[in-house]
């Protein structure tokens, strides 16, 4: 079976306890913290070496996973003392990750203000994974680069993982970006499953020009396929939920899991 985490826009006001408890009634595998967007799970880089060790007792103890921290890290930034902030960032959101027992964080590319050529943005971004790669390793902690603004492709997100050749530089797939920019499913399954760790899952409305989150089920991605790629080449992560509708944290999250679960392919 497929492991299933969900992001906590799914509940922001929850507690720390109230994410836990949401995840272990709905038997989901992991949870996946956003952090610097207020979310009252609290899980932040402000926290004390104590504080970290409760948080991870807590998830310890319901066999949850933290899947994975969500990071707004985007290192495709005008000035290099931007670029300098965002690596530093990372090097302490894997110390985060690493004291959580979380295995991963994730990262965007970004999509800087001065519009640089390509090969500017490229060679920002493999600059600063670099600087960051060496720390990862000694956290033991994955560095994700999300299919997300000027690497939506994932043509672009694998010409970073080809240049750094790193196992600590991986590719977190958010699946509506890559088809947003006219990549098939095949196409960035192919250049991209050697390097995944995590996935954000979800459905999206795509008639009239939209390109909205939606309940599985009621949009049009491709949804079947996704899930077929996923079991052929033997995923092993997470598919975490990541969505933005709102009928109330019980009812999205029972759905999420629910519909997908529903929808698996056998084995």
């Amino acid at each position: 079976m497929l492991k299933y985490s969900f992001m906590t826009f799914a509940c922001p006001e929850y507690s720390l306890k109230e994410v836990i408890d949401a995840a272990v009634r709905y038997r989901y595998d992991g949870v996946e913290p956003r952090v610097v967007e207020g979310h009252k799970h609290g899980i932040e880089l402000g926290l004390t070496e104590s504080q970290r060790a409760e948080v991870r007792r807590r998830f310890e103890e319901a066999n949850i996973a933290v899947a994975c921290i969500a990071t707004s890290v985007r290192f495709n930034r005008p000035e290099q003392a931007e670029r300098d902030e965002m690596v530093a960032q990372v090097k302490a959101y894997c110390e985060l990750a690493a004291d959580l027992r979380c295995p991963r964080i994730r990262v965007f590319g970004g999509h800087a203000e001065d519009h640089p050529d390509h090969a500017t943005v490229i060679s920002r971004v493999v600059a600063c994974l670099r600087e960051c790669e060496e720390h990862a390793q000694d956290c033991g902690v994955s560095i994700c680069l999300e299919t997300h603004d000027d690497f939506s492709a994932g043509a672009d997100v694998a010409v970073v993982c080809s240049i750094l050749d790193s196992p600590w530089i991986r590719v977190a797939w958010d699946v509506q970006h890559p088809i947003t920019a006219g990549e098939d499913i095949a196409v960035t399954a192919s250049m991209l499953m050697p390097y995944i760790e995590h996935v954000h899952f979800h459905d999206t409305d795509r008639t009239e020009g939209k390109n909205d989150c939606v309940p599985i089920g009621q949009g049009q991605a491709p949804l079947s396929r996704f899930l077929d790629v996923f079991k052929k080449h033997n995923y092993k992560g997470f598919l975490s939920g990541e969505w933005f509708y709102n009928n109330g944290p019980e009812v999205d999250l029972a759905h999420y899991i629910t519909a997908l679960r529903a929808m698996e392919p056998p084995d």
